[in-house]
């Protein structure tokens, strides 16, 4: 069965605690932990750019690229690199709707892969 979209509303219900009795799959749950992941990754990543390096975000969609851009340029490769990679997992889980057990097992690994890569980030942004 493909993703049901819908169950996005409630896993917005349910972190936002506008909802006690949320219907939602583990499925859910993964794809809007990796999109957290890259989204959390990306702002802090982001802020440590702005002070570090003097980057100034338009707060267009250009400047998720144009920060990894401008890591590669300041020899912030790994970085930039984690950024990708959450990235791809991001718009992976926010857009493909392809159905099967393996698509399910996909978000499952994409979640723990996600989960780590964010952790690297931390680690990586030193002030």
């Amino acid at each position: 069965m493909a993703f049901d979209w819908r169950e996005f509303i409630e896993v917005g219900r349910f972190v936002c605690g506008g909802s006690e009795d949320a219907d939602f799959s583990q499925e859910a749950g993964e794809r809007c932990a990796v999109s957290r992941a890259y989204f959390a990754a990306f702002c802090l990543t982001r802020n440590f750019a702005m002070k570090r390096f003097g980057f100034v975000p338009k707060y267009e969609p250009e400047d998720h690229t144009e920060l990894r851009v401008l890591l590669q340029d300041k020899i912030r490769i790994r970085l930039a690199g984690c950024l990708n990679q959450l990235r791809f997992n991001r718009n992976y889980c926010d857009y493909e709707d392809r159905e099967g057990e393996d698509f399910e097992k996909d978000t499952n690994a994409m979640y723990r892969d996600s989960d780590k890569i964010a952790q690297e980030v931390l680690g990586l942004l030193t002030w």
